[in-house]
């Protein structure tokens, strides 16, 4: 399955928000939004959404493209998340509801692809912070 479609831009590129601010509440949620856009002669091969843990970025997401479902790597954050693949612009989106103070960090969207001249696999990554806002010291 082929899910995102030649661009036709001049290099495969990931882009994320850097920052997104979230006010600490009972109706929270933060949308982590990847957006890639890629070369004629690449294929995507998978997707991963990545929260940093000391000095090791740990999975949570992953897009397997021969999947249609996304595989989570963390049992309570999946009760908590939608995640998917919007065809239409190209994103890997991963929406956390319930905001906890723990969710507060670092996440990576990794992006893994095949370039067809040479057959190599290749990543590419882009980094986006979550500060988690709420009443004085509350996630301290």
């Amino acid at each position: 399955m082929h899910i995102i479609s030649n661009l036709g831009v001049t290099s495969l590129a990931v882009i994320t928000p850097s920052q997104i601010n979230v006010t600490l509440n009972s109706n929270s949620s933060v949308v982590l939004n990847c957006t890639i856009d890629i070369e004629t002669n690449e294929t995507i091969v998978r997707i991963y959404w990545k929260k940093e843990k000391g000095i090791e970025y740990k999975e949570f997401v992953e897009y397997d493209f021969s999947n249609k479902k996304p595989v989570y790597f963390d049992e309570e954050l999946e009760k908590r998340s939608q995640s998917f693949i919007d065809r239409n612009s190209t994103s890997a989106i991963w929406v956390i509801n319930d905001v906890r103070c723990e969710d507060d960090g670092n996440y990576r969207c990794l992006v893994m692809f095949n370039k067809a001249d040479d057959g190599r696999r290749s990543t590419r990554e882009s980094n986006s912070t979550v500060f988690i806002q709420g009443k004085v010291n509350v996630c301290s």
